[in-house]
């Protein structure tokens, strides 16, 4: 199920496991950031995010890595006008997805998910090639992450469809 506003890059699956065992855990609504606590938010504040950068992962143990970087805008303030914020972090493809977490006292919240990892199309300079001219793309070090505020406006699209 996609997200309420066609702009806002996050979905929700709605999966039926009757009869099977689940497997994880959720995070209750008090673990995601509100507004007000991503208004506290600074540049340089550390955030955390877990996933699969370029499909790095302990296969043994099917975990994901725990990565860290920092606020690079302000959460408070849309950046380029959308519900996003950047944060300074080798984000790579297959981060895209991950939970985002800072620290609120002693408390760790959802402040939002990454969505994209920003990167640069670079010329390759050398001796012409049969081929010609090519180009390689590069992680530029920035990930874009959609605010943890549009996850409770997606949770109530879920709960509306699920009294249909």
């Amino acid at each position: 199920m996609p997200h309420p506003l066609a702009e806002v890059d996050l979905g929700a699956a709605i999966v039926n496991a009757v009869g099977l065992d689940a497997k994880g855990l959720m995070l209750a609504p008090e673990q995601v950031a509100t507004q007000a606590q991503l208004d506290e938010m600074r540049c340089a504040d550390p955030v955390w995010f877990v996933g699969y950068p370029d499909g790095w992962r302990d296969e043994l143990h099917n975990l994901p890595l725990m990565r860290r970087g920092s606020v690079s805008s302000l959460p408070r303030l849309p950046f380029d006008g959308r519900p996003e914020f950047i944060i300074d972090a080798q984000a790579f493809p297959g981060s895209s997805g991950s939970p985002v977490f800072a620290q609120f006292g002693d408390e760790m919240k959802l402040v939002g998910v990454l969505t994209e990892t920003a990167m640069r199309t670079s010329p390759v300079e050398g001796p012409p090639t049969i081929l010609g001219r090519f180009t390689v793309e590069e992680v530029v070090g920035l990930g874009i992450v959609i605010r943890g505020t549009e996850i409770h406006a997606l949770l109530d699209a879920v709960r509306a469809r699920m009294r249909e």
